[in-house]
């Protein structure tokens, strides 16, 4: 793979991941008003796909309101983040590989935008059932960061190298890895 290909691979998607969650925050936000607290029925909510909806809602904690928000949090995922573009030379013979670690590193980037800009981070895509109070809302950097996350997984149990490529048939999948 050509520096340059390996380049694109890594910095498109996490600019596109970047870009599409600020806008779509920002639309959202114009959009809406916030859901400051239960019950949800009373708060701004558009069905999209039942049960996928638009709420929006302020997160101050990381990965999606497991872990508690702090600073210390916030390094810990920078040092994490670091770990990630090491692991780019790891799988640098993978495009799978390289757009799985950019859309980790364009979420992680686009989250922490977010919380540098409001102290916290805004959760607009709603997929909780019907009016439940408590339930799964997240963005879409959280959605790059999960499906970053699935593709490097994906790559690294392939045994991804940078060996050349073995003389068997690849399926299509494998064809664009």
């Amino acid at each position: 793979m050509s520096v340059r290909t390996a380049l694109t691979l890594f910095a498109l998607p996490a600019v596109v991941a970047i870009a599409t969650d600020l806008g779509s925050k920002a639309i959202v936000t114009s959009s809406l008003r916030e859901c400051t607290a239960p019950p949800v029925r009373l708060c701004d909510h558009v069905t999209l796909l039942d049960p996928i909806g638009l709420l929006v809602t302020r997160n101050p904690d990381a990965a999606l309101g497991v872990i508690p928000g702090s600073v210390a949090t916030t390094v810990g995922l920078a040092v994490l983040i670091l770990l990630l573009l090491a692991q780019v030379f790891a799988v640098r013979g993978s495009r799978v590989g390289m757009v799985g670690v950019s859309l980790e590193v364009g979420g992680f980037v686009a989250n922490t935008i977010d919380r540098g800009l409001h102290g916290d981070v805004t959760d607009f895509i709603d997929l909780r059932a019907g009016h439940a109070d408590k339930g799964l809302v997240l963005n879409l950097a959280d959605l790059a960061l999960a499906a970053g996350a699935l593709l490097f997984l994906a790559a690294i149990s392939r045994g991804v190298t940078n060996r050349p490529a073995q003389a068997r048939r690849r399926t299509p999948i494998e064809a664009i890895a």
